[in-house]
């Protein structure tokens, strides 16, 4: 889905490309609708979309990146054995805390 964002302009690109694409119908009346109902050209429409999927795949990128530095992060810690032992230990008598503060 595309968001358009009346303050989202997308890449500002001067070397932009030409690019042939086949589109369906139904995805053409779309791309023509969105356009009448923005003020904008089917090109600017399909930029917009363009920089969302791409602002989109990087940000999932980042996120993988942050996981993969922290893979392992406590691998040196000699207190902990067995992480489904360790997880249970920690969250033992959560939901009596949680039903004592009115939470659970």
């Amino acid at each position: 889905m595309v968001f358009l964002d009346s303050n989202f302009r997308g890449m500002v690109n001067t070397n932009m490309k030409t690019v042939e694409i086949e589109l369906s119908d139904q995805q053409f009346d779309t791309l023509k609708n969105l356009s009448i109902e923005h003020n904008r050209s089917i090109s600017e429409i399909l930029n917009i979309a363009v920089d969302q999927l791409f602002s989109v795949h990087e940000k999932r990128n980042i996120n993988l990146a942050k996981m993969q530095m922290a893979k392992g992060i406590w691998s040196d810690r000699d207190d902990i054995h067995d992480t489904d032992e360790y997880v249970r230990e920690i969250r033992k008598g959560t939901s009596k805390r949680l039903k004592k503060i009115g939470i659970w």
